[in-house]
């Protein structure tokens, strides 16, 4: 089921970016939204051209402080990437502590273009988290795999004065 989920999610985006492939010339990407991207709920910045590049998100995740470094490759809106960050919390049974689940992360997905100057997006992506584990209420350690989700709106950060032709 996972591999159809994320075939269909896959082929959605895209549907939705195919022609999309004129884009501003940008060097930073800056979003706001949900998802292990985003360490949570927060932020997430992609440094590179046209948003391939190094990945960073800083979030909030159930009162903490969430996060994530990875890489992006990117073309004509179609993103690739892989980090290690948090992608999920456990609450202790027993106990009632809370703990971050911290692992791989792999996500595909599309920057869907909101406006004509295509320095707004839509942020979609599914993928897999892998790697975490927790300590269960007999102290057997169990180990977290898990479908996730990111969506978010991002601003291309673009120099207009240094930009030819991407209006």
């Amino acid at each position: 089921m996972k591999k159809y989920l994320i075939l269909f999610f896959t082929l959605l985006c895209c549907n939705f970016i195919y022609g999309q492939s004129d884009y501003p010339k940008s060097y930073v990407n800056i979003g706001f939204g949900g998802g292990p991207n985003y360490g949570g709920f927060g932020l997430k910045s992609v440094i590179g051209y046209k948003s391939s590049g190094i990945l960073l998100g800083a979030g909030m995740l159930s009162g903490m402080i969430g996060y994530e470094v990875g890489g992006q490759l990117s073309a004509d809106g179609f993103f690739m990437n892989l980090g290690y960050g948090t992608y999920g919390v456990h609450i202790n049974g027993t106990t009632g502590n809370k703990e971050l689940l911290k692992g791989g992360n792999g996500i595909i997905g599309g920057m869907i273009n909101l406006g004509k100057k295509k320095m707004v997006f839509l942020d979609l992506g599914i993928g897999y988290s892998w790697g975490a584990t927790y300590k269960d209420a007999w102290g057997k350690e169990v180990k977290l795999d898990t479908v996730i989700g990111i969506i978010g709106i991002g601003l291309r950060v673009v120099d207009e004065k240094k930009s030819d032709g991407w209006g």
